[in-house]
């Protein structure tokens, strides 16, 4: 088991939290009663390995509740396979390094809390603007530190969505984060800032590409599927409360 202590979450809760993350070794009887009793932060997140219900079980006796089954999905580059329900919209996609007016843009809708189906936009405990701040803190901390770069996508040029790709190594890219400016009038279009990823990872020459889809998002796990991600690992995510 590790615990990590999550510094970079004051600016967004406005106190500290920690994570405790467990493997497929951890034994529910050499789990501390320092870890499932703590009391330092008024937020705690566990994550356990899927099928370790054991430990999930104990967790909750000492008052973790289940969040989300994060779903972790890798993509081969070998070989782009995009479905012919969207080959003919294809034709009218293109892709564009994002703009300073683009970041602008991007940065108000992810504060507007387009990432609804996060954990945190879920939780009773917080809000869809505490998720929404908090993407957009992290977002902008990856663009500054130069690690991710974003791409606007746009249909028979009107600009619709954005993606962020992320160099892992020199073998693997991430697709971070990806989304829609508007669902409601952007039908049929949500594979776009799914699959432009997958392509660009390819035309950069890597050889596969990552991401992380909530099992609260089921739409987004199936677009993920039809444009080539596989399921590559689970795990479950419980969180507690403390009243501070």
């Amino acid at each position: 088991m590790e615990k990590i202590e999550q510094t970079w979450e004051v600016r967004n809760f406005g106190f500290l939290s920690a994570e405790f993350r467990f493997d497929v070794k951890d034994k529910p009887e050499d789990i501390s009663r320092s870890v499932l009793e703590c009391k330092d932060y008024p937020y705690q997140v566990a994550r356990v390995p899927v099928g370790r219900m054991d430990l999930a079980y104990l967790l909750q006796e000492y008052g973790f509740k289940f969040a989300e089954t994060s779903v972790k999905l890798i993509c081969s580059l070998k070989k782009l396979n995009l479905c012919v329900e969207f080959q003919e919209i294809d034709r009218h996609i293109e892709v564009m390094s994002a703009d300073s007016e683009d970041l602008k843009m991007i940065y108000s809708v992810i504060k507007e809390g387009v990432f609804s189906n996060d954990k945190i936009a879920l939780d009773p405990k917080f809000s869809i603007d505490i998720s929404g701040n908090r993407f957009y803190h992290w977002c902008r901390d990856e663009v500054e530190s130069g690690q991710s770069s974003v791409y606007v996508v746009t249909y028979e040029n009107k600009k619709i969505g954005f993606f962020i790709l992320k160099k892992e190594t020199n073998r693997t890219a991430n697709s971070l984060l990806a989304a829609l400016y508007d669902k409601t009038n952007s039908f049929g279009l949500g594979y776009s800032v799914l699959y432009h990823p997958i392509k660009l990872a390819h035309e950069q020459g890597y050889s596969n590409i990552k991401a992380s889809v909530s099992s609260n998002n089921i739409s987004s796990l199936k677009l993920h599927l039809a444009v080539g991600y596989e399921i590559s690992n689970m795990e479950y995510v419980l969180i507690k409360h403390l009243e501070r």
